[in-house]
């Protein structure tokens, strides 16, 4: 027995015949390395960057493909000369097709981001008016496009044909569908946040129906990350957005400032110059937005002050600042009422006395 295995392997030289193999293998995949790449330098330096990453995104599927075909090729030997065996050469075209449709694949997500990476490059030096976000979102298209054509031929090099994919329907589908609704209803609201930027990472965003309000820290497909002004995170999934009224606070052109204040009675008649104060107040602030109505208005009498509303637009939408210019405003007002010789007025109540005392008192 020991005598006939020996005598096969040395009438047949198969060790030579692997070592060609992998010589073959090994200069093809010198040469064609440094052809790609020289492709690639000239492309480049032609500035034909799409044509380079192109050649780029090439090398490694193909070096890959041409390695499973030297492995095929080589236990298909061994099979026919070794071992005297046809079972595995009825599956080596199958898994050579197979091997094709993964590397090709491959090749075209490794096109795909590459792509994606010029178009990021051209966003930065302001080439280009995509912004992150629906780069994103075209990022992810391409990803799902290009999975689920490979799938389509995957089931369509195994014999079984879009048909199968699109006969899974009965029972099981139905409790499949029903059971991820809300994972679908997720997924294509995400998708429908990137498509249609709502928001960005870093917006003010509240939802008033939830009573959620916070800065977006991350949209996912899923889920979207806000953490609130408590610095808690909160979880919001994408088809709430779809659901309910959303605020984006970040987005705001400008903020309103409304105020009441109440004067003394008896500076009825400094009203007039009260109010010609306040408006050249508000005419002379750079802050504030002079396209956007002002006014200042007597308004009621109240039940112990003459009331007096101041309402205006700002240029400014930060927190901080918008809260640094309504208090020089009001300390402003402030200074215009007093100077004017008039004061802010505080809640009275006047009591009749009884009739056999003399006067009124007012507390």
């Amino acid at each position: 027995m020991w005598n006939t295995v020996t005598d096969i392997f040395t009438e047949r030289n198969w060790a030579s015949e692997i070592l060609m193999v992998l010589f073959v293998v090994l200069c093809f995949n010198l040469i064609v390395k440094n052809i790609l790449k020289a492709v690639e330098q000239r492309c480049r330096t032609k500035q034909k960057f799409r044509t380079a990453d192109f050649f780029k995104a090439l090398y490694t599927p193909l070096s890959l493909f041409v390695w499973i075909f030297a492995g095929i090729h080589t236990v298909n030997f061994l099979n026919n000369t070794v071992f005297f065996s046809q079972r595995f050469s009825g599956h080596s075209d199958f898994i050579l097709t197979v091997t094709a449709v993964l590397c090709t694949g491959w090749f075209l997500l490794r096109v795909k981001k590459y792509f994606v990476l010029s178009l990021q490059d051209q966003h930065k030096i302001g080439s280009l008016e995509f912004n992150t976000h629906r780069i994103h979102a075209l990022d992810k298209l391409l990803t799902i496009v290009i999975v689920f054509s490979i799938l389509i031929i995957l089931l369509d090099v195994s014999g079984r044909g879009i048909g199968a994919l699109l006969t899974i329907g009965g029972i099981g589908a139905a409790a499949i569908g029903f059971a991820s609704k809300e994972f679908i209803a997720n997924f294509f609201g995400g998708f429908m946040l990137y498509l249609n930027t709502p928001f960005f990472v870093g917006d003010l965003i509240e939802i008033p129906d939830r009573k959620a309000k916070g800065y977006v820290e991350e949209i996912g497909w899923y889920l979207t990350r806000i953490r609130d002004l408590e610095k808690q995170p909160i979880f919001l999934p994408n088809a709430l957005f779809s659901q309910f009224v959303l605020i984006n606070l970040s987005k705001r052109t400008g903020r309103r400032i409304t105020e009441t204040l109440d004067l003394r009675y008896k500076d009825f008649s400094l009203i007039k110059d009260i109010l010609e104060g306040i408006n050249t107040l508000l005419k002379t602030n750079p802050d504030v937005n002079q396209r956007q109505s002002h006014r200042v208005n007597f308004i009621a009498f109240g039940e112990s002050s003459l009331q007096i509303e101041m309402s205006c637009y700002t240029r400014i939408t930060d927190q901080g600042e918008y809260n640094k210019l309504k208090e020089t405003l009001l300390t402003e007002i402030y200074h215009i009422v007093r100077n004017a010789g008039a004061d802010f007025a505080y809640p009275t109540i006047t009591i009749d006395s009884p009739p056999d005392t003399k006067g009124k008192k007012d507390l």
